[in-house]
């Protein structure tokens, strides 16, 4: 019986990769690299498999060397979105210095080249940005444009993203029906199993970040069920950069009045300073404030509370980077 051909580690871990076996894609990748220097694409790969199987400093390794590639091979529009990638997870540990210089290199390499699906990310990280220095119009503005770029190129990804982005943006501007009803939408499409796992991940962190500025712990509870459920489904044991912290899962958001102390699993090292968004999702009696310590935001008389307005909430983004177990 003559037997097929022999499969290479680098086949291996792209058919990993596709069944969100992230542990065996990465141990493959490492196992070819070995042999071969991997491909631009392969690095990529290997960064998202070292992200979500628990080496987040690992993946920044890879995704360099991706960029690096990339740029020898001429794929200036591929390799901006690797920047972007890195921009994207340094502003997610605060390093600002190296978020903006990330964001630079990606703007530089996009220029003269023509209109791309690297475009349309850029755009959605231009409203992120925008949203977070506290230019709600800009936010607005660049979001429409990542919508216009996501239908042209049919990314699901970053049409929920613009959409989660300019929802939280109408919500700075007061107008809470029509951006709860983005927010919403956007993350039925992160949970339902449209979007890829780095986006699911923000449009959840997105619309927690919105719940806990209007003190809606009851709707982000019913989002953190759903979520739980879909990184189970893309085979995520733990996720960091969105905002949740085990504790009684759901009711840590929806019971009010009760500092809770919530058990931080795997905490990422440097980034554990930043759990303090969550650790005041039960409610801080003693300063009257709800929400994470950025909040400035009254505590609301009832866990059911939602105020109007969002006037006088200064908040920079949840970017809650501990490791935690989905369970």
């Amino acid at each position: 019986m003559v037997s097929g051909p022999t499969q290479t580690p680098e086949t291996a871990a792209r058919a990993a990769m596709t069944r969100h076996e992230w542990e065996d894609a990465r141990d493959l990748f490492l196992q070819a690299e070995k042999d071969t220097a991997l491909s631009a694409p392969d690095l990529e790969m290997l960064g998202e498999a070292e992200f979500w199987s628990g080496h987040p400093q690992e993946r920044v390794d890879a995704l360099e060397r991706a960029y690096a590639a990339y740029l020898e091979s001429g794929a200036r529009a591929k390799a901006a979105e690797v920047a972007l990638q890195l921009s994207e997870f340094a502003f997610a540990r605060q390093a600002m210095a190296i978020a903006n210089g990330w964001m630079s290199r990606a703007q530089h390499q996009l220029e003269g080249e023509p209109i791309s699906p690297a475009h349309a990310f850029l755009a959605v990280f231009n409203a992120f940005m925008a949203l977070y220095a506290g230019d709600v119009d800009g936010a607005l503005h660049a979001g429409e444009r990542a919508l216009e770029l996501a239908k042209q190129f049919g990314s699901r990804d970053v049409d929920a993203l613009a959409r989660n982005l300019k929802g939280r943006a109408l919500l700075r501007k007061g107008e809470i029906t029509a951006g709860l009803a983005l927010i919403d939408e956007s993350t039925v499409a992160a949970v339902g199993g449209e979007l890829k796992a780095w986006a699911t991940a923000n449009v959840y962190c997105g619309t927690i970040d919105a719940c806990r500025d209007l003190a809606d712990w009851k709707r982000a509870a019913e989002w953190t069920d759903e979520a739980d459920r879909e990184m189970q489904r893309q085979r995520i044991r733990g996720y960091p950069g969105v905002c949740r912290v085990i504790g009684q899962k759901s009711s840590a958001f929806a019971e009010p009045g009760r500092r809770r102390r919530k058990k931080l699993a795997r905490p990422a090292s440097s980034w554990s300073s930043l759990a303090s968004c969550l650790a005041w999702a039960g409610g801080n009696t003693k300063s009257g404030k709800f929400g994470c310590g950025w909040a400035t935001s009254p505590r609301p008389k009832s866990h059911s509370s939602v105020p109007t307005s969002t006037a006088g909430i200064r908040s920079p983004g949840c970017r809650c980077c501990v490791w935690h177990e989905a369970t």
